[in-house]
């Protein structure tokens, strides 16, 4: 990465570079204060919350992301990360949902940095498309 000089290694988040901007850095988002403005494009999320109770729209979070790239197929980067439906929080609700019920999901971009479009949905216990 062009811009960027390497110093002297003194803790583990030393090893840490920024992500690039490929979309356009915005403060019209989710997140704390001191990482706004921050850039959309560069992983998987939902742009744009909206109530459930009003659009009927599922706001999902997503985490535990791993990026493959297929060089013998397709040529295109595969994300491989999870997500539950927001509305459920963090914890399950009735047994169902949240965190610990998160569906795994497939996304793809033609760079490593996104942006990522999902594309399949899957069982968690069987690994076959929903």
């Amino acid at each position: 990465m062009s811009g960027f000089v390497r110093t002297e290694i003194k803790q583990f988040m030393d090893c840490f570079l920024p992500v690039p901007v490929t979309g356009q850095l915005t403060g019209d988002c989710w997140g704390a204060e001191h990482v706004l403005p921050r850039d959309q494009d560069n992983g998987l999320e939902d742009k744009v919350l909206e109530d459930p109770a009003i659009t009927g729209k599922v706001n999902y979070t997503y985490w535990d992301g791993t990026i493959l790239y297929d060089k013998d197929g397709c040529g295109k980067y595969h994300m491989f990360a999870s997500r539950w439906d927001e509305a459920d929080g963090f914890e399950k609700v009735n047994g169902t949902g949240g965190w610990s019920g998160s569906l795994a999901v497939e996304a793809v971009s033609d760079h490593l940095y996104g942006p990522y479009d999902q594309k399949d949905l899957y069982h968690p216990k069987t690994g076959r498309c929903l």
